[in-house]
C-alpha cells in the first residue's frame, strides 16, 4: 500500500477544534474570568459569603459540565448528608436545590452543545413517577391546607431530580457500583454519627419514659426511627460490597458500613428499624450464595448486639413480641381508623399531600401526628388515585428488578456483570426493607424509594443491552430463552427454502405408450 493511500483516511478526518466540549482549555479560561468577577465584586461593600456561594455554584456548574457524573456524586453527598442543617453551608443559600439545579443544568447545557440523541431510557417507570406527581397535583388543588400540600409536593420534586440524573448519566456497571459506593460511604457517616453523638449526648433524643434514644445530627434525621430506616435500607449494598468487592478498599468500606450501622440501629430504639433489620438478614440469608456462611455471621451480629445493648433498650425491644399493652401500639391503631375515615371522607383525591397532621388536628383531636402506615398515608392524603399509581410503582419497580436480575444472572462469569446482578438483589432487599417499614412510618416521600427505582431503570437496560438477554415481557420476563421461557418455542421455517446442497436424482422414466386393443 502506498504511503498516500495510507495517509487518505488521516487526511479525510474533520479537524478536532481547539476550544470545544472534549478539551480543557475553554473551563480553565472561563474559571479565570469568574474568579477574576468574584475578586472585582468582592471589593464593593458585597457580604463575603454571597461571593463565596456565587463561585463555588459556577465553579460546580463549570466541573458539571465538563465531568457530570462528578457532579452528580457530589449532588447525591449533599442529599444524604444535608450540610447546611450541619451548619457546614449557609442556609440562606438552599444547598441542595441549588446543588440540584445546577447539576440538572449542566446535564442539560451539555446535551444541547453536544447535540446527542436519547438523554435518558424510556422506561415505564418514567411515566409512573410523572402520573404520581400529577396526582399530588391534583390533589394539592382541593387540599384542605395548600400550603402544606406545595411542600410536600416540592419534597416528591426533589426527589425525582436525583432519579432523573442517574438515569441520565449511570450508563455503566462502574458508575452503577460507584453511586452505590456513595450511599454506603454515607451509611458509614450517619452510623458513626448517631453512635459518637448517643455517647457524648448531641444526638440523643428523649422516648416514652423518658428513654435516651440515639437520633442523628442533622433535622431530617434526627428522628430515632428515621435514622434507624435510612441505616438498615444500606445495609444490603454493604453486604454486595463485602462480598463482590475487587479490592481492599471497597470490601473495608463494607465492612465500615456494617460495623457502623448496626450499633447505631440498637441505641435508637426503633422497634420498627429492628423489625425491618431482622427481614434484611432473612433475605439476605435467602438470596445469597453463602447461606450458611451468612446464617452464621447473622447469628453472632445479632447476639453480639444483644449483649453488648443497654438494659432499657432490651426491655423495649422485648415488647416486639407482646404489643397489646403498648401505648404506642394502640395510637397508631387509632391513627390507621382515622386515615381511613379521611379516606371515606374524601375517596378520590384524598386531604392533601402532607396534610394528614393538620386535618386530624382540626377535625378529629388535638394531635398532629402522622398515621405512621405508608399505605394508610397514601390512601388518605391522595385517595384511591394516588393509592393505585403507587401501587403501581412499587409493582414496576420490583419487576425491573427482577427482570435485570434474571438478564444480568447469566453473564455472571463477567466479574462487572456479576456484581451488577448482586446490586439488582441488593435494591431488591432493600425495597422489601422499605415497605416493611412502611407498616409502621409514613415514608412515602423519602429518597430512597426513588433512588431504587432509578437504580432498577439503569441495571434493566443494561441487562437488555446484553446478547442473548431479552425474554418474554412481565416480572417474570428478562433472560435467555433457554432459561427463562417456560415453554418450548420451536423456530418457525422460513417462507422460502432454498436447499443447501444439491443432490442430483436419476431422471424418471416414462413407460412406454400401452397399445389398446382396436387401435
Amino acid at each position: 500500500m502506498s504511503t498516500e493511500s495510507k495517509l487518505t483516511p488521516v487526511l479525510d478526518r474533520p479537524a478536532r477544534p481547539r476550544l470545544g466540549p472534549g478539551r480543557l482549555e475553554w473551563p480553565v479560561t472561563l474559571g479565570a474570568l469568574v474568579l477574576a468577577l468574584a475578586l472585582a465584586i468582592s471589593v464593593l461593600a458585597v457580604d463575603p459569603r454571597i461571593v463565596a456561594a456565587g463561585v463555588g455554584i459556577l465553579s460546580l456548574l463549570l466541573v458539571s459540565f465538563r465531568y457530570p457524573f462528578a457532579g452528580l456524586l457530589f449532588y447525591l453527598v449533599v442529599v444524604y448528608v444535608r450540610p447546611e442543617e450541619l451548619r457546614i453551608a449557609p442556609v440562606f443559600l438552599h444547598l441542595e436545590r441549588v446543588t440540584g439545579l445546577t447539576v440538572l443544568g449542566a446535564v442539560l447545557l451539555r446535551h444541547m452543545v453536544r447535540r446527542e440523541e436519547g438523554l435518558w431510557p424510556r422506561h415505564r417507570l418514567n411515566a409512573i413517577l410523572l402520573a404520581l406527581l400529577g396526582v399530588l397535583c391534583l390533589s394539592s388543588l382541593t387540599a384542605y391546607w395548600r400550603g402544606g400540600a406545595a411542600a410536600a409536593t416540592m419534597e416528591l420534586v426533589k426527589s425525582l431530580v436525583p432519579y432523573f440524573l442517574i438515569i441520565c448519566l449511570a450508563d455503566t456497571p462502574r458508575r452503577l457500583r460507584a453511586l452505590t459506593g456513595v450511599f454506603t460511604l454515607t451509611i458509614v457517616w450517619h452510623g458513626l454519627s448517631s453512635t459518637l453523638g448517643y455517647r457524648s449526648g448531641t444526638t440523643v433524643s428523649l422516648g416514652e419514659n423518658y428513654l435516651a434514644r440515639a437520633g442523628g445530627l442533622t433535622e431530617t434525621l434526627g428522628d430515632p426511627n428515621t435514622m434507624a430506616n435510612l441505616l438498615v435500607s444500606g445495609l444490603p449494598f454493604a453486604c454486595v460490597a463485602v462480598t463482590t468487592g475487587t479490592n481492599l478498599w471497597s470490601r473495608g468500606l463494607g465492612v465500615a458500613a456494617i460495623g457502623a450501622a448496626l450499633p447505631a440501629i440498637a441505641l435508637t430504639g426503633s422497634r420498627t428499624g429492628m423489625i425491618s433489620l431482622g427481614a434484611v438478614a432473612l433475605l439476605l440469608v435467602a438470596r445469597g450464595r453463602r447461606r450458611l456462611v451468612v446464617l452464621g455471621a447473622v447469628l453472632v451480629a445479632m447476639l453480639l448486639l444483644w449483649r453488648f445493648m443497654p438494659r432499657e433498650m432490651q426491655q423495649r425491644y422485648a415488647t416486639i413480641l407482646r404489643p397489646a399493652g403498648e401505648v404506642t401500639y394502640t395510637g397508631r391503631l387509632h391513627g390507621i381508623g382515622i386515615a381511613m375515615h379521611m379516606w371515606l371522607s374524601h375517596p378520590l383525591l384524598g386531604v392533601g399531600p402532607g396534610c394528614f397532621g393538620a386535618v386530624r388536628h382540626a377535625e378529629y383531636e388535638p394531635s398532629w401526628m402522622n398515621p405512621h402506615n405508608l399505605f394508610a398515608q397514601v390512601a388518605s392524603e391522595l385517595g384511591i388515585l394516588g393509592l393505585i399509581v403507587f401501587a403501581g410503582f412499587i409493582v414496576a419497580t420490583f419487576c425491573a428488578l427482577e427482570r435485570a436480575r434474571k438478564g444480568l444472572r447469566v453473564h455472571s462469569d463477567s466479574p462487572e456483570l456479576a456484581r451488577a446482578h448482586w446490586l439488582a438483589v441488593a435494591a431488591e432487599i432493600c425495597l422489601l426493607a422499605l415497605l416493611v417499614q412502611g407498616l409502621a412510618s409514613h415514608n412515602m416521600y423519602r429518597f430512597t424509594y426513588y433512588f431504587m427505582a432509578a437504580l432498577a431503570v439503569r441495571l434493566e437496560v443494561l441487562a437488555a443491552s446484553l446478547p442473548a438477554s431479552r425474554g418474554p415481557r412481565g416480572c417474570g420476563g428478562a433472560g435467555p430463552q433457554s432459561t427463562v421461557t417456560r415453554k418450548l418455542t420451536l423456530p418457525r421455517p422460513p417462507a422460502a427454502t432454498v436447499p443447501i446442497f444439491h443432490v442430483r436424482r436419476p431422471p424418471l422414466k416414462t413407460p412406454p405408450p400401452v397399445a389398446l386393443p382396436g387401435t
